[in-house]
């Protein structure tokens, strides 16, 4: 789960705690290859290479070699001693990054691509805004999970998101040059915030009356079992 807690997106999730999609069998990240007794490279797995391309999957992290058949460039190879402290490994381990070729990325056109592009502007957890531009109308998908909450904005107008795949989200986008927002606001999070308040103004309030007024609330006196046994 490092790499999450850093600012990744990283698959496979930390002991299995994530969003319900992550475990449908149709959508669910298939296992991961096992390197073989003896062998100094990690065999490619076409299944698991073509979920990651489709996922948008960019790079990949390695504590051993990828064999010559993954569609992958290798781009740093470093013994790191913060990840080697953090995972157990010898200080001089070596990690290895590559990155995925024909994958789609965070975000794409989903259909007719004609003169179209996408730039990221803005990157937060909660907001993502983007510039992108069209010839003809089309769909602008990021991949990224579509949870309730997520709202889209084209030139700051309310637009209907898609779900694409059963996970990402999408959105359709007119021809021409546009200004896309994302922004999530779960409910769940505005419904705790208020449950927050008024428990606390309701606890203030009653220890407010039990200070200065403490014959009020004659049922929060607790009876004294000494007392009984004199």
């Amino acid at each position: 789960n490092l790499p999450s807690l850093l600012g990744f997106s990283a698959v496979p999730e930390y002991l299995g705690l994530g969003p319900e999609e992550y475990y449908v069998s149709e959508l669910k990240v298939p296992p991961l290859p096992e390197l073989p007794e003896g062998a100094t490279s990690l065999p490619v797995k076409s299944d698991f290479v073509n979920w990651l391309q489709s996922a948008g999957v960019t790079h990949l992290l390695m504590e051993v070699p990828l064999s010559p058949e993954w569609p992958a460039e290798l781009v740093l190879k470093i013994a790191d001693p913060f990840l080697n402290a953090c995972w157990g490994r010898p200080p001089q381990a070596e990690h290895f990054v590559y990155e995925l070729k024909d994958q789609r990325g965070r975000w794409y056109w989903d259909g007719e691509k004609s003169g179209a592009s996408a730039e990221l502007v803005d990157d937060l957890p909660d907001r993502k805004e983007y510039r992108v531009a069209s010839e003809i109308p089309s769909q602008f998908v990021v991949t990224e999970l579509m949870s309730p909450g997520w709202t889209v904005t084209i030139d700051d107008e309310l637009a209907e998101p898609v779900k694409v795949e059963q996970l990402f989200r999408g959105v359709k986008i007119p021809a021409g040059e546009h200004r896309i927002v994302w922004s999530y606001e779960p409910r769940s999070f505005t419904l705790g915030i208020w449950v927050s308040l008024i428990s606390i103004l309701l606890l203030a309030t009653l220890a407010h009356i039990r200070f200065w007024h403490p014959r009020r609330l004659p049922w929060f006196e607790c009876e004294d079992e000494d007392a009984d046994d004199v």
